[in-house]
């Protein structure tokens, strides 16, 4: 009855990867079996093997020996990675002792294997139990332990750390839905991790050392969903090319990208558009109301710069002290206004930039001032009320000394 070997490799990433080969009877004859690596060689690492005998109709012993394998840097010590372990005696494994409490074999069993230089494996296996209406027909044979390894350190987000379950310095084991379980050690915390739903206490840990985890319990790490890849100076373009050039690799999300779609929100853009507005009426407002001040101020003290030119104070003199008093004016308004705008912004532009859950965004948004286009608008307002300032300084200048004083003395 030939066997299937299925020969397991992880990979530097902690990405698992099989290859197969149908193993005949050889009678004890040599013979070369061509095993395709499906990762690249200089980074492989075989964690688990699977020895297959479907359609087997009687219990046997079967020796199977796959050595002189290039590349192969250590022995490999095999073991079965079920939990229940598997009664030798009962299963018929050659000089295997009874134990205190007899146990079951109803799949193949793992006998003996002796580790050599070069060889992957150089075990003796009986097959499986054919007298049950539904034997198990494979075993999964692996080589590392969990015990005493080190959990794998990892952060836990606030709605964990807030449900009371575990806290900062805890180790923990996980249990995946799929089965197999991994230690965790809680090193530090962040507020939530960046494109998950929040609603769920989440762990961040590194792909590989959970993969190697996984690995150490039995159970082969399961495909990732998602992927965080860094770019080169900060510059994914190259990256987000290559992926949508292979539909196969998924849909790709570039910070560019995500920003374009935040930015395109239509509740963002309602208030994007009402920021915008009041950036060009706030201008308009600050002339006309400029404009009307100093207007009313040199109306209402005519008087007061007559008498002052009668005193002998010159016409640029009155200008200068009006130019600076509607300066200072404008100086103070143009602080408080970009304060004011920087903080209104800094408040509204989170609250109503959300994700696809209704939920502000995160990591959050960051406050970038443009302090260009403010340094421009202040600086047209400015003009403005220059030109404001010196139609009054003008009119000032043309004011009837006589008229005004004996206007002052009927009163």
């Amino acid at each position: 009855m030939p066997l299937t070997l299925t020969v397991h490799f992880v990979d530097a990433d902690g990405l698992t990867r099989a290859s197969e080969a149908v193993l005949k009877d050889t009678g004890g004859a040599v013979r070369t079996v061509r095993l395709k690596v499906p990762v690249a060689a200089e980074d492989a690492r075989i964690v688990q093997l699977g020895v297959s005998m479907t359609g087997e109709r009687v219990r046997r012993t079967y020796h199977l020996a796959v050595d002189r394998v290039p590349g192969l840097s250590r022995p490999a010590a095999w073991h079965d990675l079920r939990t229940d372990a598997p009664d030798r005696k009962i299963a018929g494994c050659p000089g295997a002792k009874a134990r205190r409490l007899p146990g079951s074999a109803p799949g193949p069993v793992l006998c003996s294997d002796r580790s050599a230089p070069g060889t992957l494996l150089d075990a003796v296996l009986r097959g499986p139990d054919t007298t049950l209406k539904y034997p198990t027909w494979s075993v999964r044979l692996g080589t590392d332990r969990a015990k005493g390894s080190s959990p794998v350190p990892a952060l836990a987000d606030r709605m964990l750390l807030s449900s009371g379950v575990a806290r900062v310095g805890d180790t923990v084991t996980v249990q995946r839905a799929g089965g197999g379980t991994a230690r965790i050690r809680i090193v530090g915390k962040i507020d939530a991790v960046p494109g998950a739903d929040r609603e769920r206490p989440r762990l961040l840990a590194d792909s590989r050392a959970l993969a190697a985890q996984f690995v150490l319990g039995g159970t082969l790490p399961a495909a990732e969903s998602a992927w965080w890849v860094a770019a080169e100076n900060r510059d994914a373009t190259a990256a987000l090319s290559a992926l949508r050039a292979d539909p196969r690799l998924g849909d790709g999300v570039d910070v560019p990208q995500m920003r374009a779609r935040l930015a395109a929100d239509p509740l963002r853009q309602g208030a994007r558009g009402a920021l915008t507005l009041c950036l060009v009426l706030a201008p308009a407002f600050a002339v006309v109301g400029f404009t009307l001040h100093t207007a009313l101020s040199v109306r209402a003290r005519t008087r007061e710069f007559a008498l002052l030119r009668a005193l002998g104070v010159r016409r640029g003199q009155l200008a200068a002290y009006l130019w600076t008093e509607q300066l200072v004016l404008a100086a103070v308004a143009a602080v408080l206004g970009t304060v004011l705008g920087t903080v209104l912004a800094a408040l509204v532009m989170p609250v109503v930039t959300v994700d696809d859950t209704g939920r502000p965004v995160y990591p959050g948004l960051l406050t970038d001032v443009p302090w260009a286009r403010v340094a421009l608008t202040a600086g047209a307002t400015t003009l403005v009320i220059c030109a404001v300032v010196s139609v009054a300084a003008r009119l000032l200048g043309r004011v009837d000394l006589a008229r005004v004083l004996r206007a002052g003395e009927d009163r």
